[in-house]
């Protein structure tokens, strides 16, 4: 493949930028550059630069160019090179897409001189059989580096999008002897889910028997993706190719079935952080289903709820001990740290909600018991979730005064601090549920949170109120403090909620009545109240929440689910309706 000196002129300069003004061009720009990439849903494409194939259905996975793709919005190119002559050309298997490496930077470089807020991750991959080289696929392509070294980002972490900006961060699939270089996903099983410590989160099942089978491998690294912790990087595979007549590839079968059900999902959830989706035949609508979850319109971007889980013999949180991010990490107690990552556990629903899979902000990777066993006294660790596996659920059962035991589905025993320790790394295990205090936990939100109602209206101030007395109320969102709780431990298991318009003052029923229907407003805390200003904070396992004032028993209500504006908070006996629900969303 020859390579004219036109061409790699063209490299030695600033690429020529591409129009502006097409959709999806600048989506990147205006969101918060302090946040690393692996906390975004980006759309991405398999096989960027497959546009051409010799016989239908064989070859051919995108039907925009490069330049294309990214101004509908693509941020995660996925580029094949065959290594020739010295040079890269753009492959697809043996089939060459009249494209070479240069041709795929120009697009690139250009679509970022010409919109300096965005970045693309590209995935560089080494395909088909190499001819006519003198030296190594890295050498060469450092030779691509070297001529635009200000455009390509090649540290070996996960960037923030500040640090991105305008530049070509490098997703490295090959081998290197010089590093850093770029991320490295050089170690890649094939046709299959998996991590590479607490970086990265792969799911890349391109063998395709079952586009029902395909579609759980999806669905599984979407949701892992929308509950795991921020530092690592999920990248979701959603083409593959099925086996047709005479076991000829059919890439369109999949992507025909799994492009709706992208549609499906993407319109049920509008908000949240998705990771990586790498799709054939990308086009802007599809694109700007997913960066649009990044910044949806009137309500904040969703970050789940994230929980520091504490014992109650010892006081000790549950914590992934070293922040270990491998398969088999011990997650053992230790001592109380609001501040630190290793404690921090979101309750994210299964499948098919019914049960919880409890994971860490650290590694991504749940707890759940060794070997799936289901013997007294096997150990807690953190592990890749498998999906659908009972062994790495639990279920929340409550022990009263606002504790939980956590129950392992598949082994029915509770987690409890091995003989009934009190001291730091003392282990966690299962065992037959006694009641003992050691198998009892509270639940410690960490951070600031939106509360979203059923009615798609958040919990606030009326009025930016900061008074004793002042009413609390769903509005429309607004990202203003009089929207923003902090719930922190009282006695037992129990919670206050602060508004933090007023640190001091906490939700309460007004005249601390037991009447059904009192209203809700704000007042300063009470070390001795009866419990109406005091919360049992009930997960449940669709990801939404209940709370409960202690001293009657009632819910949080909006009453008859009312949709409008300052509509009071009220508190109401438990009836099951989900206008008693709440969604927690964490603050940035």
């Amino acid at each position: 493949m020859k390579h004219s000196l036109g061409r790699l002129l063209g490299l030695l300069m600033a690429a020529l930028p591409f129009s502006a003004g097409a959709a999806g061009n600048d989506w990147m720009t205006p969101l918060d550059g302090n946040l690393p990439l692996s906390q975004f849903s980006i759309p991405g494409t398999h096989d960027s630069g497959a546009l051409v194939e010799p016989i239908s259905g064989t070859a051919k996975c995108q039907n925009l160019s490069i330049g294309d793709q990214l101004n509908a919005g693509v941020r995660f190119l996925d580029i094949r090179c065959r290594h020739i002559n010295d040079a890269f050309a753009i492959h697809h298997g043996q089939v060459y897409q009249n494209m070479n490496f240069n041709d795929v930077l120009n697009a690139t470089i250009g679509f970022l001189n010409s919109n300096p807020g965005e970045t693309v991750i590209m995935s560089v991959k080494e395909e088909y059989t190499p001819s006519g080289n003198t030296r190594s696929f890295e050498a060469t392509f450092d030779t691509y580096t070297a001529a635009n070294p200000s455009k390509w980002l090649l540290g070996s972490s996960i960037p923030t999008l500040t640090q991105a900006r305008g530049k070509i961060v490098l997703f490295r699939r090959f081998g290197a002897s010089s590093t850093p270089k770029g991320i490295d996903a050089s170690s890649w099983p094939d046709n299959t889910t998996f991590s590479t410590g607490g970086t990265l989160r792969v799911q890349d099942c391109y063998n395709v028997s079952n586009n029902d089978t395909k579609w759980a491998q999806i669905l599984q690294v979407l949701n892992e993706a929308r509950y795991g912790g921020p530092n690592t990087l999920y990248v979701n595979f959603s083409s593959g190719t099925s086996s047709g007549i005479f076991g000829i590839p059919n890439i369109p079968n999949v992507s025909n079935n799994i492009n709706p059900r992208l549609v499906t999902f993407f319109n049920g959830n509008p908000s949240g952080r998705f990771g990586s989706i790498l799709m054939d035949f990308a086009d802007a609508s599809k694109c700007t289903q997913i960066y649009n979850t990044n910044a949806p319109a009137g309500r904040p971007a969703y970050r789940p709820a994230y929980f520091m889980i504490v014992n109650r013999n010892s006081g000790k949180c549950l914590d992934l001990i070293s922040g270990n991010t491998g398969n088999g990490a011990q997650v053992n107690q230790w001592t109380y740290d609001y501040n630190g990552a290793n404690q921090r556990w979101v309750l994210a629903p299964t499948e098919n909600s019914d049960h919880f899979r409890i994971s860490s902000w650290v590694s991504g990777k749940c707890a759940c018991i060794e070997m799936d066993s289901t013997a007294a006294g096997a150990k807690l660790h953190a592990y890749d979730y498998t999906g659908n596996n009972p062994g790495q659920q639990f279920d929340l059962v409550d022990a009263g005064g606002g504790y939980y035991k956590i129950r392992n589905v598949k082994s029915g025993l509770i987690l409890q601090i091995t003989g009934t320790g009190t001291a730091n790394n003392d282990r966690v295990e299962q065992a037959t549920d006694t009641g003992a205090i050691n198998q009892q936990w509270r639940l410690q939100p960490w951070g600031d949170y939106f509360a979203r109602a059923s009615t798609g209206k958040y919990i606030c101030v009326e009025n930016m109120g900061s008074t004793n007395g002042s009413p609390v109320i769903q509005y429309t969102y607004e990202n203003n403090p009089w929207f923003k709780w902090r719930f922190e431990s009282v006695t037992d298991g129990h919670l206050r909620a602060f508004s933090l318009n007023a640190l001091t003052r906490v939700i309460s029923v007004v005249n601390g009545t037991s009447v059904n229907g009192e209203d809700c407003h704000l007042w300063d805390y009470n070390v001795s109240n009866a419990g109406d200003q005091k919360l049992r904070i009930l997960p449940k396992t669709n990801g939404l929440f209940k709370f409960y004032f202690v001293h009657d028993g009632m819910s949080w209500d909006i009453p008859g689910g009312n949709t409008g504006n300052n509509v009071r908070l009220e508190q109401y006996p438990n009836n099951g309706n989900s206008w008693q629900d709440f969604l927690l969303e964490r603050a940035p």
